[in-house]
């Protein structure tokens, strides 16, 4: 196959889209060793180098002659009948990891939803992102000859929003990276470096409104718990950050909460190893991989009841309404108080085992197969 990639989110995105992007593509060049694969990339920077493809020999890198703003205002606005294959040449098939891909008059297609969130919780997106992705989104999936998604729920987003048949979605989930896998906790070294207590909860995650920190706050306040097991915040700041880190000043002020904003990716199994809990009661996701990775290494999970989560943490991690603060409460106080369970712990490995990103490359492999010309 000649595969034309819209591979912007693979290099541009550090975590997210950008780090789907990076494993499933990876994986492919190397499932379709007889295929190529044109790689198109609208940078944002282009000294920022997170993805490279030096040693896959069929995976050839365009670069744009024009920013990723400038691609979503050409392909997506003003939809200029700009063809991709101009600048990557042949295609069999078009692949996006992300929500859009370039047009390619007469070609093949798929794309991946993420979520639905700018549907399904609006009031927790930015306006702008929320105009853009309503105009683009419906256009981009009336044209996919096949709707990638990385998990059940958004399926049944799809579904329900857009009314696309189940023979036209596929379901490739993320997954946990093999480091997560017999992580250890902190070394009292790792302790002194990272600024971490003896004992803490963790909140992995982007800091924006529909993280939902908030809640996580004020469960913090009821518990109690601050003083002996503080909560560690470990992501960097959104959109609409700003009431969401002020609060979080007042209890770093009281030693209730510590936030880590340039943490590595080696870091965060250590991380999530070390803790009592993770908690994640976010308001929606479209899978919810700090939940998965938190159960990877062994230790309790709390999350919302978005259905996703439920997807993805299974009857192995607690839930709770993503309004009630005393519920989440008493769950960190459980979190809290309960020792380490080495049996509990191997039973939330094993399950995590079923997202695995072989599987869900074969699957993006076998629908390029399937719709390919």
């Amino acid at each position: 196959m000649r595969v034309l990639v819209e591979a912007s989110a693979a290099f541009n995105q550090g975590a997210g889209i950008g780090l789907y992007s990076r494993n499933i593509l990876q994986r492919l060049f190397a499932m379709g060793e007889e295929d190529r694969f044109a790689l198109l990339r609208a940078p944002e920077d282009k000294s920022v180098t997170r993805f490279d493809v030096s040693r896959s020999p069929n995976a050839h890198l365009r670069t744009l002659p024009f920013s990723r703003r400038n691609a979503d205002r050409l392909w997506f606005r003003l939809r200029a009948p700009l063809d991709g294959r101009i600048f990557g040449g042949r295609a069999d098939c078009i692949y996006s990891p992300d929500f859009t891909a370039p047009p390619a008059f007469g070609v093949p297609r798929m794309i991946t939803i993420h979520d639905l969130a700018f549907l399904t919780q609006p009031n927790h997106t930015t306006i702008a992102l929320r105009r853009y992705l309503e105009e683009v989104v419906p256009r981009q999936v009336s044209g996919a000859d096949v709707v990638s998604v990385v998990s059940h729920a958004t399926a049944a987003d799809v579904q329900q929003y857009y009314g696309v048949a189940s023979d036209r979605i596929v379901v490739a989930r993320n997954a946990v990276d093999e480091r997560f896998y017999g992580a250890a906790p902190p070394t009292a070294a790792d302790h002194v470096r990272l600024g971490l207590p003896e004992r803490y909860l963790v909140m992995l995650g982007t800091i924006e409104p529909r993280k939902n920190h908030q809640l996580a706050f004020d469960a913090l306040e009821l518990s109690g718990v601050g003083d002996t097991t503080p909560l560690i915040v470990v992501g960097r700041p959104g959109w609409g950050h700003e009431a969401i880190m002020d609060r979080m000043a007042d209890l770093s002020r009281k030693g209730w909460v510590r936030h880590l904003d340039n943490v590595t990716d080696i870091d965060v199994p250590t991380i999530l190893a070390g803790a009592c809990g993770v908690v994640y009661p976010s308001w929606t996701e479209g899978f919810g991989l700090p939940v998965v990775e938190g159960l990877a290494v062994g230790t309790p999970v709390v999350a919302s009841t978005d259905k996703a989560l439920r997807e993805a943490g299974g009857e192995f991690a607690r839930y709770v309404d993503p309004e009630d603060a005393d519920g989440l409460a008493a769950i960190l106080q459980e979190f809290a108080a309960t020792p380490p369970d080495p049996l509990a712990a191997a039973a939330r490995i094993d399950w995590t085992r079923q997202f695995s990103w072989d599987s869900s490359t074969s699957t993006v492999y076998a629908a390029l197969q399937r719709i390919s010309r």
